[in-house]
């Protein structure tokens, strides 16, 4: 008798534990999905751009180069 309520005891710990790892896992996916609906735009843009290897720095120094060559640009009488 005693072996038989261990035996059982042992199948339930499996069974929840297997049951607790399912509800786990489908939590963070349910997680994911959530922010993935909350993204706007923006937040799209931001993640490609990351995923480039673009960030503030990158962009500033873009800005700052294309400003010189229009200053340099406008020097020469290039543009009015």
């Amino acid at each position: 008798m005693y072996v038989l309520i261990n035996r059982k005891r042992v199948e339930y710990l499996e069974k929840s534990k297997h049951l607790q790892d399912q509800l786990r896992e489908l939590r963070s996916e349910i997680e994911v999905l959530k922010v993935g609906e909350k993204q706007t735009e923006l937040d799209h843009l931001h993640e490609e751009q990351v995923r480039l290897g673009e960030n503030k720095y990158s962009t500033l120094r873009k800005l700052a180069n294309a400003l010189v060559v229009l200053s340099s640009t406008a020097e020469d009488g290039e543009i009015e």
